[in-house]
């Protein structure tokens, strides 16, 4: 599934990939991120509460899911937009409601194009069809969904067919002009990231920008092990803080973050006294 982001964002919730339609820079989000922002743009505009993020993203995992876990995932979600876009309406993309969930903006624009294609259709069905997409509005009393019926009448059809070629081949013509004009940056929110050599089953992964050292890590390592982490399960290791923190953030994960595997990841924050 494809979703527009107020005109500006693309998001592909099969790949879990941000791209700037202005800048054609990308972002790729985790697996569980990914499946957070789905979920979201999916009931858009209504609030999904914490039972149903762990019911959809986190359905497969063994072990039981923090929430804290979850505001990890929504952070780096609005980092994210944050990272391909100035727009000031991208800072505030996804709303917190107080022990309610989370829920997308109402000011924000949603398009979803959405390819489907059934041979047993009527010659109606498929001339509306004929590009292979099928384009939605969201606005903010309803999520329009599924695919255009043949029960409208001829006219309706072969209008929003003539409509759907010429938004596509804009939309095309201007990711050509843009690919000609920018040169594709990629960010990877983890690329700063350096590896720890692997201790007793676990490989740990810093932030170059804050810790200078391996020796910085081996305190923050000691307390992970405190805290019995299981590298059987949670091999990854992402260590992670900033200037305004007092201590660290932990994220165990069953994958690498750039992988494209389905990951199972939780968070730990250590707190120094």
């Amino acid at each position: 599934m494809i979703y527009i982001i107020n005109d500006e964002v693309r998001f592909n919730s099969s790949s879990n990939k941000l791209t700037s339609l202005l800048t054609s820079e990308e972002v790729i989000l985790t697996y569980p991120a990914g499946k957070c922002l789905k979920l979201l743009l999916d009931n858009a505009y209504s609030v999904v509460s914490h039972n149903q993020f762990f019911e959809k993203v986190w359905s497969d995992s063994s072990a039981e899911v923090a929430t804290n876990t979850l505001y990890q995932n929504i952070s780096m979600i609005r980092r994210s937009f944050r990272e391909i876009s100035s727009a000031t309406i991208f800072n505030d993309v996804i709303r917190t409601v107080p022990r309610k969930g989370f829920k997308i903006n109402e000011e924000i624009n949603i398009t979803v194009l959405d390819n489907h294609h059934n041979e047993n259709e009527s010659v109606e069905s498929e001339e509306s069809e004929e590009n292979g997409t099928h384009t939605e509005n969201i606005n903010k009393n309803h999520v329009a969904k599924g695919i255009f019926t043949t029960k409208n009448t001829l006219l309706i059809v072969c209008f929003f067919a003539a409509w759907g070629i010429v938004y596509i081949s804009s939309y095309f013509f201007d990711m050509a002009f843009q690919s000609k004009s920018h040169t594709i940056k990629k960010i990877d929110a983890f690329s700063n990231y350096a590896q720890h050599p692997t201790q007793e089953g676990c490989s740990y992964f810093y932030d170059n920008k804050y810790f200078n050292s391996v020796d910085m890590l081996s305190p923050i390592i000691e307390k992970l092990q405190k805290m019995e982490v299981n590298c059987k399960i949670h091999p990854y290791i992402y260590i992670a803080t900033n200037d305004s923190m007092s201590g660290f953030y932990a994220f165990t994960c069953s994958q690498m973050l750039n992988s494209e595997s389905p990951n199972n990841c939780n968070s730990l924050y250590y707190k120094a006294e």
